[in-house]
């Protein structure tokens, strides 16, 4: 590390170590109205930063998200754009006297401009499809946007008489270019074709646009993605770099000549990590710069074109990297036990934003000057949620154990204040992914909510298991071909080391996930006893139906080396639905009904099973709700309802 991040650490960690000092106990109704910070963008001349805030739409029942200011040199943030539908996705103009976003304020999201010295914002885009992404031209005088073909008219028709059948694979929305000049509003159309764009940005010269192409809209084709470049005077896109993984952010270089994007090989499996690499603009090979362990997430250029900043999950902690540009070992700028996330550099000074966040404080804004001959540390710009201070908060610390093969697992325990010493009734938590991981982030969702579940006199286990990201390349593919298996051991191995050290209970115990956290819950107590109770929400439960019904199949074909079809009882005995009759485990079980990533199909046969075997289960399902619940009152349902469950059956 450099001497600035030297001297950053430990400003976050008395920071992190100052909140949640208070002695009442946080409830899941408490949730949805913690704030976070998103999406930071700083002006060009390094004095503002624009960012998302949610609240919590009581009455509606929704969150509802604004523009809000912060200057860089401190002073009061202050909510900038009011309104009740979602305002999101702010960009200054090159200039610094604008700020575009993205609102929600007429039928379909469109760009609304506003003065960054306040007034009524105006609306810029009129495109029947809506607008799902933006980028201004250098000069300020155009903007790029992205927009979903709308129906014809003759398909309005039809869906008005109810004639409106549709065809699987064929009746799907592409994502196109428009090109909206900001004086007087003409908008050009700039693509056209059987291809869906996204993530588009345009040259410093201005002359052409990089985006990502998938062949379809369909969450099952986002490893198909390709790099291409579209003329900013309209025409067919032409193909930059192709593979058969994942292409994402394609980013170009101040000078416009490089162009800076995320890659994944596409080898079989495609679980695997993300690498940082560099094209030509004219085409060419690809230069890589970072190494295939450190998985890159967020990618930006330095001012200069010296250097690429990246961020990147480093088992628990979120760190960011600086990289040269002609190649080399990426530096460490940021690490410490807190995430470090959404970077954004300022055009025509030296500064940084970013996004950070520990267990007992949610994301806030932070400044950094880049300026190495300051040294100065990071300044925290907002505190967002100052009545955290009220609230007696867990105490986190990083766990490790060795798992039944010998191989070391890390996680996070989670305890009451001042419980050290005493055994407690322990609650496992399993992410989802499975590539998922834990992360020494505040938890403010209806799937982690640990402050919570602390305030009632639980420790909670999350583990990070094999096939976690951050861990490398081989650990994420660890359980390719081994679901329920090494990861079960993980989980199991873990609660076992905590048992050994008289901080878990074993006759307390209960465990709940979603997703593949789900999946997991089903497939343990199909597995063992040991809990007393168990909350499966979204899980996976019957693999062979679930690869024909779900919007993601390919990643099934990924983990198993093929399609159930032909490799029918490897899909089969991996399922939990294969070993019903062993489950002793009182189980609830928890689904939308608009989940296309798992149906509510696969908790129904599980519920079902449970149910004529004799076991004691309850089937909850949440309308309009998709994969992850979006209402407020739902978040806070799942959350008690599960509390509830847990102590019912004597997990207290």
């Amino acid at each position: 590390m450099n001497t600035r991040c030297v001297v950053l650490a430990p400003l976050l960690l008395v920071l992190a170590a100052s909140a949640g000092a208070g002695d009442r106990k946080m409830e899941a109704r408490d949730i949805p109205s913690i704030r976070a910070a998103q999406d930071p963008q700083i002006s060009p001349d390094g004095r503002w930063v624009a960012f998302v805030v949610s609240d919590v739409d009581s009455k509606d029942n929704v969150y509802q998200s604004d523009i809000w200011m912060v200057g860089t040199k401190g002073g009061e943030p202050f909510r900038f754009t009011r309104h009740v539908k979602n305002d999101r996705s702010p960009q200054f103009s090159p200039d610094g006297t604008k700020i575009a976003f993205i609102s929600e304020r007429d039928e379909k999201p469109q760009i609304f401009l506003a003065d960054v010295r306040g007034g009524e914002p105006w609306k810029l885009s009129e495109l029947k499809g809506g607008v799902s992404g933006f980028a201004w031209s250098p000069d300020g005088t155009w903007v790029v946007a992205l927009s979903a073909d709308a129906p014809s008219e003759d398909e309005e028709k039809r869906t008005k008489a109810k004639d409106d059948e549709r065809v699987a694979d064929q009746d799907q929305r592409m994502t196109h270019l428009h090109r909206i000049d900001v004086a007087t509003r003409e908008t050009k159309r700039l693509t056209e074709g059987g291809f869906t764009l996204s993530d588009a940005r345009i040259s410093p010269d201005g002359n052409e646009i990089v985006a990502v192409r998938r062949p379809t809209p369909k969450a099952d084709d986002g490893s198909a993605s390709d790099i291409v470049l579209i003329p900013s005077s309209g025409g067919s896109p032409k193909l930059l770099f192709e593979n058969s993984g994942s292409d994402a952010q394609p980013r170009f270089s101040p000078d416009g000549k490089t162009i800076a994007f995320l890659t994944r090989d596409g080898k079989l499996p495609r679980t695997g990590t993300d690498t940082l690499a560099l094209i030509s603009r004219s085409g060419g090979p690809i230069r890589t710069l970072s190494p295939v362990d450190l998985n890159p997430g967020t990618i930006l250029w330095s001012s200069d074109g010296s250097s690429l900043i990246f961020t990147a999950t480093v088992g628990v902690e979120g760190r960011l990297y600086s990289v040269a540009a002609v190649g080399g070992v990426p530096r460490e700028m940021m690490r410490g036990a807190f995430m470090a996330t959404s970077p954004a550099l300022a055009a025509k000074a030296p500064t940084l934003v970013f996004l950070r966040q520990d267990p007992k404080a949610p994301s806030d804004v932070y400044v950094q000057s880049t300026d190495t001959a300051t040294k100065a540390p990071a300044t925290r710009l907002t505190t967002l949620n100052p009545s955290l201070t009220d609230f007696a908060l867990s105490e986190t610390e990083v766990v490790r154990w060795r798992s039944r093969d010998g191989r070391e697992i890390e996680g996070l325990l989670h305890r009451p204040a001042g419980s050290t010493g005493r055994k407690l009734p322990l609650i496992v938590h399993v992410h989802g992914g499975p590539s998922g991981a834990y992360t020494l982030s505040f938890p403010s969702s209806m799937n982690n909510y640990h402050h919570v579940l602390t305030g009632r006199g639980y420790a909670v286990l999350q583990p990070n298991f094999r096939g976690s990201t951050g861990y490398g390349d081989a650990f994420q593919r660890l359980n390719v071909n081994d679901w329920g298996k090494g990861d079960f051991e993980d989980i199991m191995s873990g609660v076992d080391s905590l048992i050994a050290k008289g901080v878990a209970d074993p006759d307390r115990m209960a465990l709940h996930g979603w997703s593949y956290g789900g999946y997991m819950c089903a497939w343990s107590v199909t597995q063992t006893t040991r809990f007393k109770a168990a909350s499966c929400g979204a899980a996976l439960t019957n693999l062979y139906s679930m690869y024909g019904t779900n919007d993601i199949p390919s990643t099934l074909d990924d983990y198993f080396d093929g399609p159930p079809y032909a490799k029918a009882e490897t899909y089969w005995s991996a399922s939990a639905m294969a070993w019903i009759t062993r489950v002793k485990t009182p189980t609830l079980i928890l689904h939308g009904q608009a989940d296309d990533r798992v149906p509510t199909s696969q908790g129904q046969e599980f519920y079902l099973g449970l149910k004529k075997l004799g076991v004691p289960t309850e089937f909850v399902t949440y309308p309009r709700e998709p994969h992850g619940f979006r209402e407020p009152n739902h978040q806070v349902d799942k959350m008690e309802r599960e509390i509830a469950w847990f102590e019912k059956w004597g997990v207290k």
